[in-house]
């Protein structure tokens, strides 16, 4: 039983070290403001493409990681909301209408860094988050009028260990083929308003800054 009691305390010490070695946290956070832009063409069954003008937006983002000095990645949580007006004209309306888009998209990823020796240090991020969006479109305030889902998200930067902080070049791809969701309808399954639009939605590119506190 000595014996036993023996290893069992040994054990316990040699995985509460190997964890105190680890397990040193560090927080790192983002805050950023700045203009939205989210490129996105809309084509009839033709192939004549619809009108837009007026386009503007703006996103803020937020996120909280915790890093692991002894190891070569960050584990981090991030918010972002995005809003984006604009007033497109299909080749079938003769007036503008309204657009207003407005989401929030909670996710998380990833850091790499290349290395923890060097002052300047290469960093590479993967991430996902999720649409959660609010639509104002051809008819009136209804999300179901657009397709949600989850983004990917990668990025390539660098690290000033010095100053404790690090700018990341950030591509946002969504997972969904489409803006519209050709399947809503209006009046209960007569008229599919979006059936026969094709649109093209593009990656989205921002830049943003992260420090350690």
């Amino acid at each position: 039983m000595k014996r036993l009691l023996f290893k069992l305390t040994v054990l316990v010490a040699l995985v509460l070290n190997g964890f105190s070695c680890i397990a040193q946290p560090e927080f790192s956070g983002t805050v950023a403001l700045g203009p939205s832009y989210m490129p996105i063409n809309i084509e009839d069954e033709s192939g004549v493409y619809a009108k837009t003008k007026r386009s503007w937006g703006v996103a803020g983002y937020g996120s909280v990681g915790i890093d692991f000095p002894n190891m070569p990645f960050e584990i981090y949580a991030d918010l972002y909301a995005r809003s984006k007006f604009f007033k497109t004209k299909l080749p079938c309306e003769v007036d503008y209408v309204r657009n207003i888009l407005l989401t929030l998209n909670p996710g998380f990823g990833i850091r790499l860094y290349m290395s923890r020796k060097w002052d300047a240090t290469p960093i590479f991020e993967v991430g996902i988050n999720y649409d959660l969006a609010l639509y104002k479109g051809f008819y009136g305030w209804d999300k179901n009028q657009i397709n949600r889902g989850v983004n990917n998200t990668f990025g390539i930067g660098v690290y000033d260990d010095d100053e404790e902080d690090g700018w990341v070049f950030v591509v946002e791809i969504p997972n969904k083929n489409s803006f519209f969701n050709k399947e809503y309808t209006s009046d209960g399954g007569y008229y599919y308003p979006y059936a026969n639009i094709k649109d093209n939605i593009f990656p989205t590119f921002w830049i943003k800054k992260f420090f350690k506190f």
